[in-house]
């Protein structure tokens, strides 16, 4: 990986990131082991900056009282 990390995952209507990691172990003496699974990567975001706050522009309250 790079030092930045990579993208986060993700499945639009235009396209894809998707992460996969293949392995195989070579065993001269018998068959080999192969496995092939997906994972999900989630990149932490700084929810602090300006592009990703905004002004609540309306409320929800219920009150519930038994």
């Amino acid at each position: 990986m790079a030092d930045r990390g990579i993208s986060t995952s993700f499945e639009g209507k235009h396209g894809s990131v998707r992460y996969w990691l293949k392995a195989e172990i070579d065993k001269p003496w018998s068959f080999n082991l192969k496995t092939k699974k997906a994972f999900t990567v989630i990149s932490p975001i700084d929810i602090n900056k300006a592009e990703y706050q905004v002004i609540c522009v309306a409320d929800t309250f219920t009150d519930v009282s038994f």
